[in-house]
């Protein structure tokens, strides 16, 4: 991935970093590990092409491509063939309503029940990654159908904006409760 595209990858999280902490303005350790956390977090998004690679079509050329680099340890061609395929994957795990709905459940948890900042930079982070994919597909004219792939039948875009728009909303809501408690 070049230099850009990793900048591009993040910058949604640092952004809402940046503005967390100026709103908290508590300048400790603790923001180290909100930023650590949101990285990881970030980075988490993607781990669903790796669980579709291995488990879920391990018979895909693709899926064998990748585990043939990993056993000749070419981790850079293997990160390349990932990214260039990542289109051809329809049913990532991540990437779903279902997940997104778990995630809510989940970041409501760590943030009322945990002072961890790793943990609440991951699931915000994680959260915010989501939500950033579904706003590139959203402007760039498609739906965000494919995020619907456990269902039978797909909502219209009208309603995928509407679901859109709520979980924005939530995300902006556990903001608001991090940057108060």
């Amino acid at each position: 991935m070049s230099k850009q595209k990793t900048i591009n990858y993040f910058l949604p999280f640092f952004i809402w970093f940046l503005v967390v902490s100026l709103i908290r303005f508590k300048l400790n350790f603790d923001l180290f590990f909100l930023l650590l956390g949101g990285v990881i977090g970030t980075a988490l998004s993607d781990l669903d092409h790796l669980i579709f690679t291995f488990f879920v079509n391990p018979q895909e050329i693709t899926s064998l491509r990748v585990k043939k680099y990993l056993q000749e340890k070419k981790i850079k061609e293997l990160i390349r063939l990932l990214i260039d395929t990542r289109h051809e994957r329809k049913f990532l795990v991540f990437h779903s309503v279902v997940f997104q709905t778990v995630l809510i459940v989940l970041v409501f948890f760590v943030l009322t029940s945990s002072d961890s900042f790793l943990g609440t930079g991951m699931v915000m982070g994680l959260m915010l990654r989501s939500l950033t994919l579904q706003a590139k597909s959203l402007l760039s004219g498609e739906d965000i159908s494919n995020w619907f792939w456990q269902f039978g039948k797909k909502p219209n875009l009208k309603a995928q904006k509407l679901l859109f728009a709520v979980m924005i909303f939530i995300f902006f809501g556990f903001s608001y409760f991090f940057t108060r408690f």
